[in-house]
């Protein structure tokens, strides 16, 4: 079987395993019913019709005012998914970005598994063991975690690509020119689809390769060389980049600072031996895992037992080996960095640890330590795919040990098997009848600013205005965790978060409405809140048209 032939077989195979899994209640109706659960998800259907949008209409689009209106907001601070997005355009001009979303998140765990497969078969020649070692990183516990609403995270195949280019260079397989080229696109494509995992993995690539002078004396000079040939790359990816990048700093300049983020989002250290509800087995521990910080799209700690031996039986067969000893420093150092600014054990903070040094570099200080797990997985995939390819490579070994082998990294998959009883695989688009059919074009003038009730990340908003095409802006959205410094010292959002009241509710009202330039208010019917009082004031007779209330701010008011 040719090269080509096994790298297809193996995509295949992923695709068809991600769709067994978590295509069973989409694929019947891909407009209607979405991959993931809570609004996250919403917002990024929003950033799949953006890019497309506002480039066919000659818009800017680092900047919207489609959200947050009319200031505006600049979404190079955020998880836009340009690249993506783009390469998505055709289907979302011919199904709606709903449909865009559910390939992108079906696709990604397949695409990642994918590009560990192709870094394993490189380093192992055999096609079933790279398969393995493909799943174990593409169906890790990271993995299923962010796909319940973070394709951007979920999407990493170019990590261990970047990671075979690096290895063909060291290895003579491919011209320097070359080489420079190709790294540099695969930084671009990655910078399109995550800022957050294109900073890791160079912080993280760094690593590895002082890692590598330190582990590969003999090599230093092919390192340094590779070194430099890298840097060349990334000054090459620069160029297309530079107004991303522009867009970037302007944002980094104007973002909040989160303190408490690296130390929330954080790995227990139990997490790595016990597996939460996301993972089969893991209600059997949910009394102790609930007390993990985070929340479950972040609790990736967790490896299997069975995986643990695999790692342990690698280490102990190759152990002479600099190759097996530099790719276990490698992931003791992921793991620590895993843990955080704290240790926390049970959810309770105990002692300080050396990533709180890194929570005060700029940018550094946004990055969620469980989300370095990714790297976790992808030595654990490698070390799976050159073990189980090792046996076959000793005559002398019998083959009740490959089968045992093999049953343990079965084993290994297995239990890291997503619950698919959880309900956050799957969820039903709410997009009320109002937005969905064409009321809103023949009741709100185009381009007009619409409060919209549920408020930002309290519900779905986002995802409703990309349906209709951006026919609307919106004072509010929810494209990062807090609101921009034009809203955040409105009291009034209090009540719009959470239906709390403020002081004055009714002038702190008409005061934002007026500052904003509202023109209407859409109430989604049956949402809890003091809202019928709070808005009768301003429209005492809503028109109940499509599943909402549609009140009209008075001029003056």
């Amino acid at each position: 079987m040719s090269a080509v032939k096994r790298a297809a077989g193996a995509l295949l195979l992923y695709v068809l395993t991600s769709v067994a899994l978590f295509g069973g209640p989409i694929l019947p109706h891909p407009s209607s019913w979405y991959v993931g659960w809570g609004t996250d998800p919403g917002t990024h259907v929003w950033f799949l019709a953006w890019w497309p949008h506002a480039l066919a209409t000659f818009s800017n689009p680092f900047l919207t005012h489609s959200v947050w209106a009319p200031s505006g907001y600049n979404l190079a601070g955020s998880t836009s998914l340009p690249g993506p997005s783009l390469v998505l355009a055709p289907l979302t001009a011919l199904a709606g970005p709903v449909v865009s979303y559910n390939v992108l998140a079906l696709l990604a765990p397949a695409l990642s598994a994918w590009g560990a497969f192709l870094l394993c078969s490189h380093l192992t020649g055999r096609f079933w063991p790279s398969v393995a070692g493909g799943y174990v990183f593409g169906f890790s516990t990271y993995e299923i975690g962010q796909l319940t609403g973070h394709p951007n995270l979920a999407l990493i195949p170019l990590v261990p690509v970047c990671v075979l280019l690096v290895l063909e260079r060291l290895e003579g397989e491919m011209a320097p020119r070359t080489f420079v080229v190709l790294l540099a696109l695969a930084l671009v494509a990655q910078f399109s689809i995550s800022t957050e995992v294109f900073l890791t993995m160079t912080m993280f690539g760094g690593l590895a390769l002082l890692l590598a002078l330190a582990f590969f004396p003999s090599r230093r000079p092919a390192l340094v060389r590779t070194g430099g040939l890298i840097a060349a790359a990334y000054a090459l990816a620069a160029v297309p980049l530079a107004p991303y990048l522009y867009y970037v700093v302007r944002a980094a300049s104007n973002h909040p600072i989160y303190a408490f983020y690296p130390s929330f989002y954080s790995t227990d250290v139990l997490n790595f031996a016990v597996p939460t509800e996301l993972t089969v087995g893991g209600r059997l521990f949910a009394g102790l895992t609930r007390r993990f910080s985070g929340n479950l799209s972040e609790q990736a700690g967790y490896v299997s037992p069975a995986l643990v031996a695999v790692g342990a039986l690698f280490a102990a067969s190759r152990w002479r080996k600099p190759a097996t000893r530099f790719l276990l420093a490698f992931l003791g150092l992921v793991l620590l960095a895993s843990l955080g600014p704290t240790l926390r054990f049970r959810g309770s903070t105990t002692i300080p640890l050396p990533w709180e040094v890194l929570t005060h570099i700029p940018l550094v200080e946004y990055v969620l330590p469980a989300r370095l797990m990714m790297y976790a997985f992808l030595v654990l995939a490698v070390t799976t795919g050159m073990w189980l390819a090792g046996f076959r490579s000793s005559p002398g070994s019998p083959r009740r040990r490959a089968l045992v082998a093999w049953v343990l990294v079965v084993t290994g998959a297995i239990l890291l098997l997503p619950n698919l009883s959880l309900p956050v695989w799957r969820t039903r688009a709410d997009t009320p009848a109002f937005f969905a059919g064409a009321q809103y074009r023949t009741l709100l003038p185009r381009g007009a600013n619409v409060l919209v009730v549920p408020y930002g990340d309290r519900g779905n908003s986002m995802l409703w205005q990309a349906t209709t095409g951006f026919d609307f802006r919106m004072p509010e959205g929810y494209v990062s965790v807090v609101p921009p410094r034009e809203f955040a010292g409105w009291p009034i959002l209090k009540t719009l978060y959470s239906g709390d009241p403020t002081p004055d509710p009714e002038r702190q009202l008409r005061s934002f409405l007026k500052a904003k330039g509202v023109s209407d208010i859409v109430l989604v019917k049956g949402f809890p809140g003091p809202w019928d009082q709070l808005f009768e004031r301003i429209d005492p007779s809503p028109r109940d048209v499509g599943g909402v209330l549609l009140y009209r701010v008075r001029p003056g008011a």
